[in-house]
């Protein structure tokens, strides 16, 4: 596409191709020279980030830009699942695409996301951040070698404020 992809469009690829040029909610095409274009299609959290903490390659898929907006802070079936032919047409599209990936069929099909199921997700990603976070330290504060032979500690923690405002950017 005569560009230099940065690693954002090369995710909004990989869902076109995976998602077999449609967008996820409508089945809509996706014609490849309005891929990249501004405000045509979006990647979307398939359970909202702000109730799950969910940033995985399997929380995503790649819609049109109104059905994005359209759909705001919920889950697929919240966002589909009032209108039967609708949601018929969905779950037929996610089981065919979706065959040889359970994980993402299942965050795509799920009905029930309540409180409860958000904080669990939310816990178990706040875990799994907390977990990456003592493994980088601890891997860095042990491999990373300075030139100066000073005792001084080289290798900081820095507070779980800091790292949310990271993590948001």
């Amino acid at each position: 596409y005569h560009f230099e992809p940065k690693p954002f469009d090369i995710v909004k690829m990989k869902l076109w191709r995976e998602q077999n040029q449609k967008s996820a909610y409508s089945q809509r095409t996706i014609p490849a020279e309005r891929l990249y274009e501004e405000n045509f299609v979006q990647v979307d959290h398939i359970i909202p980030f702000s109730r799950s903490f969910d940033d995985s390659y399997n929380n995503k898929v790649l819609v049109l830009t109104n059905e994005n907006q359209d759909k705001r802070e919920r889950t697929p079936y919240e966002y589909l699942g009032e209108n039967a032919e609708k949601w018929h047409a969905f779950e037929e599209f996610v089981n065919i695409t979706y065959r040889n990936n359970p994980r993402k069929r299942e965050n795509l099909l799920i009905k029930k996301f309540n409180d409860e199921k958000s904080k669990e997700w939310i816990a178990r990603n706040l875990n799994d951040t907390r977990y990456i976070a003592k493994f980088m330290y601890n891997y860095i504060n042990d491999n990373l070698e300075f030139t100066s032979s000073e005792t001084k500690r080289k290798v900081y923690n820095i507070n779980g404020q800091a790292t949310d405002v990271l993590r948001h950017y």
